[in-house]
């Protein structure tokens, strides 16, 4: 049975995978009391829509009323069998594992006696553990509030859901689970994102494979009170390399009017007192917020390639000292340094011994592996530094650089090559989600073809500020004998091989001087795309400052409480964009897009798909669009969410307080032919004409560049002109001073989109030449298509430049519209923050 190997909880291929065996189920029912209820889960059962058998284990907990006496209602019509057990305490968590352990299919099913299950949940369920084997499949859950009958649930499930659930908000998500989890699947991309979605395994609706289960151990009958054995469930099976799915067409009916009748102080109660007992068990950030203590589970498994026992003791005695005490051991060796710590194995419960890297792996508990030859020298802070990293919710993998101790930088691919050589082909030192490598468990007794699978999926850091260090005379067989025939790349070569691995993997890591004061605004993601000497992007970063000051706006960083889909035609843009956005988005942050435009599926095609962007979308608080033809884009495309028309990004920027003088501003670009019409020169000309006509009215020609790339026009430009009659400023350089240049200017004559947008932000009349499709969105956006020209058609540029310098006034009610509209959605966006926009 084949296992999905993907990065994250990224389920979606398991859809694409083929149905290749015909896995069974059981159904496994715990029970206390509450007969009535259970009459109705056993009567939703009878009724399920599949052609594949299924068995119906119920556990009476110990019940007083008579379970055994409703179970027998059933038997001729479901394949169901009744188990007893004393109640001791240990209640839902021992009664599930006493049926998971009569069950004889390879699915367990596990429901409770007050959930009533749709028809297609037997075979919902069934169809996804068919396509691979390491999944947990969490079904929806609705909430109707009376006793309802079996002659009700066996006439029509879907007039209860009705009644139960009438989502009038979202009628196109109509089984969408009614509890906490709507919002937790919105935040997470439908628990796509991120590494809590084992926080969405419910025990009263879910599945796993039966030897998943028993791999984990089942229940941990520890948790005697209500509530936390689903959740701590959930994590082993994430932790061991289970993806947790949502089916929300698998949909249960929870009858809680007993649950009201009898409030909700005692579950709350019961709740918090297990919440200890979940950081004990769980060592996830979520619910343990200190490290340091000693807890039943680790945080952290070192896995020690031991060589000798001198080289062990040393390493042992270096981990001792090491700042992650919340950690256990676990030794790869054999022979006799085996035998020297078989006793302490024996007796530490955290020190285990093993002879394989993939025994390492599956006997591990913590969250993460510290992998580490005994043969180097690792700096006390470094696998502190790669927990704070790993902790990352989407990080998976931690490398280092290496120095011989002769103190030479070595070739991180050298080392990489010699690994396998070395080591086994584990690498010297690694720091990686455990999680990750359980997943492909067929490869993990090859652990360089393990490591070679996980760097190709997962992101990866690196870290070589703190180098581990490799003995000069390590031996390493082939054509290298030791590691000092391994070359010095040397410091330079290092530092600026990190720079480009950094740049490529957008770590957005930051640094700040810790006696400076603490800003406590909530901190916002912005994505577009800065960082690239494009004044455009640069003005819209700075309008986003402007409109949003109640909080940090930081272009592409990690953990913020806000991820915006910013300013820039960026929707259809051929997966670039939804690459940065899935760099920084996590579980816990907000979603918005702001000023955001999609490009014209007629210009560029489709070059990506709804589907891909619909978990970010449908998760957003508010999606605000550039221009009218964005939200028509994106009504075409199949959106059917919330979309309004806020403007441009650059509309939030506050007027520049500077005085009009005689000048013309002219921002022209070289596309390479990737414009209407195809001809760059033919624009060129254009806009010559048009500076000659300036001249003629008295103004001064400035020629703004707003991308260096832009110089190749200019440079036409004047040969057409005959000689530089012109002022020439390098806009993308100084974005202040761009912006004052164009808010004093009679007139602004545009091919880039942001030179025209500025000028309509700061009041300045201007000409927009459309050379793509996104610049008639932003002209339609403030009702002056009049003031625009094609580049399929430039001749009348220089008349209409001549026109607008005597005719046409900046139209200020649409352009203000806007930035009210652009400012009325940054307030909502602080509103959901918890802050208050005015108090800045």
């Amino acid at each position: 049975m084949a296992s999905l190997i993907a990065p994250e909880n990224d389920y979606r291929a398991v859809f694409t995978m083929p149905e290749i065996e015909t896995a069974l189920a059981t159904v496994v029912i715990p029970v206390y009391n509450r007969t009535e209820l259970l009459d109705n889960v056993l009567a939703g059962l009878s009724v399920q829509d599949t052609d594949s058998p299924f068995e119906v284990i119920v556990v009476d907990d110990g019940s007083e009323e008579d379970v055994g006496a409703v179970v027998d209602r059933w038997e001729d019509r479901l394949d169901i069998r009744y188990l007893r057990q004393d109640r001791d305490g240990r209640g839902a968590g021992r009664a599930r594992n006493a049926g998971a352990a009569e069950a004889s299919n390879d699915v367990l099913v596990f429901i409770d006696a007050d959930c009533v299950p749709s028809p297609g949940f037997v075979a919902g369920h069934l169809a996804l553990h068919r396509r691979a084997d390491n999944l947990v499949v969490s079904a929806s859950r609705h909430h109707i509030e009376r006793q309802v009958t079996v002659d009700e649930v066996m006439a029509s499930f879907d007039g209860l859901l009705e009644e139960a659930a009438p989502d009038k908000d979202r009628p196109e998500e109509p089984t969408a689970p009614d509890d906490w989890r709507r919002i937790f699947y919105r935040r997470t991309q439908r628990l796509q994102l991120g590494d809590e979605a084992y926080r969405a395994v419910l025990s009263g609706l879910m599945s796993v494979r039966r030897i998943r289960f028993e791999e984990v151990g089942g229940f941990d009958t520890a948790f005697r009170a209500w509530g936390g054995e689903d959740t701590e469930l959930g994590w082993r099976l994430w932790n061991s390399g289970c993806f947790i799915v949502p089916n929300d067409e698998t949909v249960v009916l929870h009858q809680r009017h007993l649950d009201l009748e009898a409030g909700s102080e005692g579950r709350s109660a019961s709740r918090k007192r297990v919440l200890p007992l979940v950081a004990d068990r769980v060592p996830h950030r979520f619910y343990r917020k200190y490290q340091g203590s000693r807890y039943t589970v680790p945080k952290v498994s070192w896995v020690v390639s031991g060589s000798s026992h001198e080289s062990v003791e040393r390493t042992l005695r270096r981990i001792a000292d090491d700042q992650l005490a919340d950690a256990e051991v676990i030794l790869i060796t054999s022979g006799e340094v085996a035998e020297r710590y078989q006793a302490l194995a024996d007796g530490a419960p955290r020190f285990v011994l093993v002879g394989s890297f993939e025994e390492a792996v599956v006997n591990a508990r913590g969250e993460f592996l510290c992998l580490v030859a005994d043969t180097v020298l690792v700096p006390r802070t470094l696998p502190g530094r790669c927990l704070q990293l790993s902790d990352e919710p989407r990080t998976a993998l931690v490398r280092v650089g290496y120095k011989s101790d002769a103190g030479r930088c070595l070739s991180l691919a050298s080392i990489e090559e010699a690994d396998a050589e070395l080591n086994g082909g584990i690498p010297l030192f690694a720091f990686v989600k455990r999680r990750d490598l359980a997943m492909d468990r067929e490869i993990l007794s090859r652990p360089r073809d393990a490591f070679a699978s996980l760097d190709a999926r997962a992101r990866s850091r690196l870290i070589v500020t703190d180098l581990v260090t490799v003995p000069e005379q390590a031996e390493v067989k082939g054509a290298s004998p030791t590691i000092s025939d391994i070359p010095d790349i040397g410091a330079g070569e290092l530092s600026r091989a990190v720079r480009r691995s950094l740049k490529r993997r957008q770590t957005g890591e930051r640094t700040g001087d810790a006696t400076e004061m603490i800003d406590d605004r909530p901190l916002i993601s912005y994505v577009g795309f800065t960082g690239n000497n494009n004044l455009g992007d640069e003005a819209m970063l700075l309008a986003a400052r402007e409109v949003m000051p109640w909080a940090r706006v930081e272009p592409h960083v990690p953990e913020a409480d806000l991820v915006v889909l910013g300013g820039g035609t960026l929707l259809n843009a051929d997966g670039y964009y939804l690459e940065r956005v899935r760099r920084v988005d996590h579980p816990r942050a907000r979603r918005a897009v702001l000023g955001t435009g999609v490009r014209s599926f007629e210009y560029w095609g489709e070059t990506e798909t709804l589907e891909q962007w619909l978990p970010f979308l449908d998760s957003c608080e508010l999606v605000g669009l550039r221009g009218p033809d964005s939200v028509a884009s994106l009504r075409s495309w199949g959106w059917h969410g919330p979309a309004s028309v806020v403007g441009d990004l650059a509309f939030g920027l506050n007027r520049r307080d500077v005085e009009r003088v005689d000048s013309a501003v002219f921002c022209p670009m070289w596309t390479d032919g990737r414009l209407i019409g195809g001809s760059d020169e033919a624009t060129v000309k254009a806009f010559a004409e048009a500076v000659r006509v300036a001249e003629e009215e008295g103004l001064r020609p400035v020629i703004l560049a707003s991308h260096p790339s832009d110089d190749r026009a200019i440079v036409r430009i004047a040969k057409e002109l005959g000689d530089a009659r012109f002022d020439y400023i390098d806009g993308y350089r100084d974005v202040e001073q761009a912006i004052e240049v164009i808010a004093s200017a009679r007139i602004v004559v545009s091919e880039r989109l942001h030179g025209s947008i500025l000028a309509a932000a700061m009041g300045t009349p201007f000409v927009a030449i459309e050379y793509q499709p996104k610049v008639r969105d932003f002209v339609k956006s403030i009702d002056a298509t009049d003031w625009c020209v094609r580049t399929d058609d430039p001749g009348g540029l220089a008349s209409l430049v001549r026109t607008r310098l005597h005719h046409g006034a900046v139209d200020h009610d649409h352009v203000s519209h806007l930035g009210m509209q652009l400012r009325s959605a940054a307030n909502q966006l602080a509103g959901s923050l918890g802050v208050s926009p005015s108090g800045v």
